[in-house]
């Protein structure tokens, strides 16, 4: 396999590649994305080479933390999603002088270049102008990125739309001229008219639920339903003895916390990086931070230091905690004895 990452100008996008974007855009094929996870795929198929879809390509973090106006850690977790999805594989990184990943070298899977129609078998395909095209054509195909971001905030204002497809022009104006609330959108999309989704705001207060407490919670099945099997399903929703607000916040929390904890996980990895070879001082302990990254604790005594043993698991996770927060400093030299 050859290693030879593509880039393209808004307006060099190769047909194949734009088919690739509007298949990854689409919530009804890849469908487990979240819509940030679908728009950082489209950006990460601007890199791939139209000639071969599975060949490798390089994301450099920094770069594409700007260019969805993510946080770096973020981004960590985007990639991670996608491999869990199995669309791409992560390969060897490239790290900075400090230690950290910069760039991330990375391929599609066979099944993701299939699914978004990169494969090499051509004949299957059946038009070899998605491959060779003229500028007319190009022209007549390409991408207008500020439309495209102007897109995004709109599909933003909407996160809970699921498979449903894109709001049209008819829908956005139907929802604002019969206000709608936001969190309601999954319903509108999905076929209910508003005078049903207002009746169903009704019956969910006559039993002292939100509506949106239950689309918030249930988002994942109604998204799979529409019309009058999807308001028959609300209705029964509102009908059985269930906290919908408390397990949303419980869902909130969990979220919150799953992503404390990867947090968490990429500031202790980065400092392991940082800190190979390094002395680190405590109250009335050393601890040297050898090559591999092990951490040996030492005590001190009059005359000299005595190694006690190794840290691991999670007293080494509380090692480097401390290290993060300042509590244990960095020795300027290496200690004598």
């Amino acid at each position: 396999m050859t290693s030879a990452c593509m880039t393209y100008a808004g307006g060099d996008l190769p047909p194949i590649i734009q088919r690739a974007i509007t298949r990854a855009s689409d919530p009804t094929i890849l469908n487990t994305l979240s819509l940030q996870q679908r728009w950082a795929m489209c950006v990460l198929l601007r890199r791939v080479s139209a000639d071969d879809g599975a060949d490798r390509f390089w994301v450099k973090r920094s770069n594409f933390a700007a260019l969805l106006n993510i946080s770096e850690p973020t981004v960590y977790r985007i990639l991670a999603a996608l491999e869990r999805a199995q669309l791409i594989v992560r390969e060897a990184q490239k790290r900075t002088k400090g230690g950290g990943f910069a760039v991330a070298q990375m391929r599609l899977t066979d099944a993701a270049a299939a699914l978004l129609g990169l494969t090499k078998a051509r004949a299957q395909d059946g038009d070899e102008s998605l491959y060779r095209y003229s500028s007319a054509r190009r022209r007549s195909m390409v991408i207008d990125n500020n439309q495209a971001v102007k897109n995004l905030q709109s599909l933003e204002k909407h996160p809970q739309a699921g498979p449903a497809e894109t709001l049209s022009r008819k829908n956005e104006a139907a929802v604002r001229t019969h206000k709608v609330p936001e969190d309601l959108t999954l319903l509108h999309l999905r076929g209910l008219q508003p005078k049903q989704i207002f009746k169903l705001m009704a019956l969910a207060t006559a039993r002292q639920k939100r509506l949106g407490d239950v689309v918030a919670v249930m988002a994942g099945y109604l998204g799979k339903l529409s019309g009058r099997a999807l308001f028959a399903y609300v209705v029964r929703l509102l009908s059985v003895d269930k906290d919908y607000a408390y397990l949303r916040r419980q869902a909130a929390e969990a979220d919150q916390e799953k992503a404390r904890q990867q947090d968490e996980v990429e500031a202790i990895d980065a400092a392991r990086a940082r800190g190979r070879n390094t002395w680190f001082k405590g109250a009335d302990r050393l601890f040297r931070v050898h090559d591999n990254g092990a951490v040996e604790c030492y005590c001190l005594l009059e005359d000299r230091k005595e190694s006690i043993g190794w840290l691991a698991g999670e007293s080494e996770r509380g090692f480097w905690k401390r290290v993060i927060t300042g509590e244990f400093a960095r020795c300027l030299s290496v200690p004598a004895g």
